[in-house]
């Protein structure tokens, strides 16, 4: 959330937020009838019957101009860009004219009639602008706050104060020798200048149930809209929604969801932030993820009562859990994948929280990596 916001979201947070079910429902509901197309368009697909192994995310970089109702993404390395927002979807569109100079991307396209002019900044927090020009009417010129992934930290000296939290999870993520694993961390309190880090931030496991989280993203925006779809609106390259939840056909065909540590932890600081959701929404998903049952990875690994709002995936190859530790002034966002057996992966997830939490609450102030 919003700096000004947390004052006020922090008591909302502290305590439980009971969620109605028919929500969790429908989100269900749309995971099992959403319609998608093959992963092979993005160079995903493997052959029917061969696991395929994990893979790093495809050469991309994005970055999101957020603004009220929607997002302009834009890939300034593969020249597209994506306009998401209440009054339409332009899908993906290839801009070959796209510019890429001192920092910042712009360009023109045509969909529909409709003209989109942006100049997007590549680095994130910045501000970006993006006119949008249809016949007949006045031109719109929306402004908005540039997401990337990641994000650059607002403090870099409180920043560097994590840093040495990325050697003890290499350490980990070497240990499981079954299971290549990836890890995300990013500072969502301000006590470490909203810094990140990364151990295979690019790690692309299947998602499991965490492609869960675009879903429900997406249904509270069109709610935010006053709209009620699909998934990959950020135009992220390594997240994709390939085949419908449960959809055991579709899996032998090689149609797989995949994401990774870095775009999960991209889409929970948007969320935070306010930069995706209205505040009420952001607040009802956090709320969701507080309310998760199967508690056997990052709450099991921290002390009972240590508040977190999180999001498990499992599969017989990939074991995950995402979210939020809610720590009172040590807010963070934290993303666990592994791939391979998911009984050992469980237990490397649970070995990547506890090194998480036991950092953040008994820092080595001033320390720097080694």
């Amino acid at each position: 959330m919003r700096k000004s916001d947390k004052k006020r979201s922090s008591s909302l947070l502290g305590a439980p937020v009971r969620v109605p079910l028919k929500w969790l429902a429908a989100t269900v509901a749309l995971a099992v009838v959403a319609t998608t197309g093959p992963a092979t368009a993005d160079g995903q697909g493997h052959e029917p019957g061969v696991e395929p192994t994990p893979e790093r995310a495809p050469t991309s970089e994005v970055s999101w101009l957020s603004f009220p109702g929607g997002v302009f993404a834009v890939d300034s390395l593969g020249h597209t860009v994506r306009y998401r927002a209440c009054d339409g979807d332009t899908g993906r569109v290839a801009d070959p004219g796209m510019r890429v100079a001192a920092g910042v991307a712009s360009g023109a396209v045509v969909v529909g009639g409709t003209a989109y002019r942006y100049r997007v900044p590549l680095v994130g927090r910045a501000e970006g602008t993006l006119e949008v020009i249809q016949r007949h009417r006045a031109p719109t010129t929306l402004t908005g706050v540039v997401v990337t992934s990641p994000q650059p930290p607002t403090d870099p000296i409180a920043g560097a104060r994590l840093f040495p939290l990325s050697g003890q999870l290499a350490r980990v993520v070497a240990d499981a020798s079954l299971n290549p694993a990836g890890a995300t961390v990013r500072d969502l309190s301000g006590r470490y200048g909203d810094q990140q880090i990364a151990v295979n931030g690019s790690l692309r496991p299947k998602a499991a149930s965490v492609i869960k989280l675009w879903i429900l993203v997406e249904l509270l925006r069109l709610v935010d809209c006053g709209q009620v779809v699909l998934i990959d609106s950020m135009n992220q390259r390594s997240t994709i929604l390939a085949r419908r939840m449960l959809d055991s056909a579709a899996a032998q065909r090689g149609e797989e969801n995949y994401t990774s540590p870095d775009d999960v932890v991209s889409l929970l600081g948007a969320v935070w932030d306010g930069e995706i959701l209205t505040p009420a929404s952001r607040d009802l998903m956090i709320g969701f993820m507080r309310e998760q049952t199967l508690n056997t990875k990052i709450p099991a690994a921290l002390p009972p009562g240590v508040p977190v709002a999180h999001k498990t995936g499992d599969l017989p190859d990939a074991s995950h859990d995402v979210g939020y530790y809610l720590i009172p002034g040590t807010e963070t966002a934290v993303a666990f994948l592994t791939a391979g057996p998911m009984a050992t992966g469980d237990e490397t997830v649970r070995r990547m929280a506890r090194t998480v939490y036991d950092f953040l609450v008994t820092p080595s102030e001033g320390a720097v990596e080694e």
